[in-house]
């Protein structure tokens, strides 16, 4: 099946479940969708186990039933249970590595900026050495408030871990925030909805960073809500067409190793 866009962080394994009719449409419109951890009702390390266990299970099927997706599992700064150590992150997380659907570690990263999830993040990237040497990569969450310093923050974590910068994505990227990570080295992640980035945001995104658009990828963050902004966008004569072709399909098949 040929691929027309690729969203590079969505939920697919909440949409199955609230929107049986959205994942019939990303299936009909060739989407590839690689869908990231998150689910906002984690109390205990046990739940954790349970949703990585669900989310397998709810990719696997969607692919039984011809959607071509992946996902990225790991603890989002919003579902770190209070009995989680740093320690028991690599056990957690093994199962999920271990599956071929499972392109890498995601969706973390930070929300606040609290030492705590500070901790958190820096024991998933400590994992770099073995997601990077199998070909996988991580998918970096930034947060809505205060994004400049948290971004600024986040970026000064993953300073020690510039070597695999081909390898780590910071998502939901704006118009402020996108220049402090292309410097790095690194992929940026633009979230395309009306609640995060509106077409002359991406616009004005491209206007200013020409010679960096193959580090650029889109998507939607698709979850309860469904979104079909990167459908839309693959009609926008605003940005030229092969700058657009990168930023709605191929370089997310570039970064997850999917060409």
């Amino acid at each position: 099946m040929t691929i027309r866009f690729a969203d590079s962080h969505c939920h697919l394994d909440i949409t199955l479940l609230s929107d049986a009719q959205g994942i019939v449409w990303i299936r009909d419109m060739a989407c590839l969708s690689v869908s990231w951890s998150y689910s906002g009702k984690i109390r205990t390390t046990d739940d954790l186990r349970t949703y990585f266990s669900k989310q397998r299970q709810a990719i696997s099927l969607l692919n039984d039933n011809g959607l071509r997706c992946y996902y990225l599992c790991g603890i989002h700064p919003r579902d770190i249970p209070g009995d989680l150590s740093a320690e028991m992150v690599q056990e957690l997380l093994k199962p999920c590595i271990d599956d071929p659907l499972c392109l890498g570690i995601g969706e973390i990263g930070l929300e606040t900026g609290s030492n705590r999830e500070k901790e958190i993040l820096a024991a998933h990237l400590d994992m770099a050495g073995e997601v990077v040497g199998r070909n996988k990569v991580f998918g970096l969450h930034t947060p809505r408030r205060d994004k400049a310093r948290i971004t600024s923050e986040l970026l000064e974590m993953l300073d020690k871990y510039l070597i695999y910068r081909e390898h780590i994505v910071v998502d939901h990227c704006t118009v402020d925030t996108i220049a402090t990570v292309l410097e790095k080295g690194l992929w940026a992640g633009i979230t395309m909805n009306p609640e995060k980035c509106r077409p002359a945001d991406l616009v004005s995104i491209v206007e200013h960073h020409k010679g960096s658009t193959d580090r650029i990828m889109l998507n939607t963050d698709s979850s309860t809500k469904m979104y079909r902004d990167l459908h839309e966008l693959s009609g926008n004569k605003a940005i030229d067409e092969t700058v657009r072709l990168r930023l709605i399909r191929q370089n997310a098949l570039r970064f997850y190793h999917l060409e």
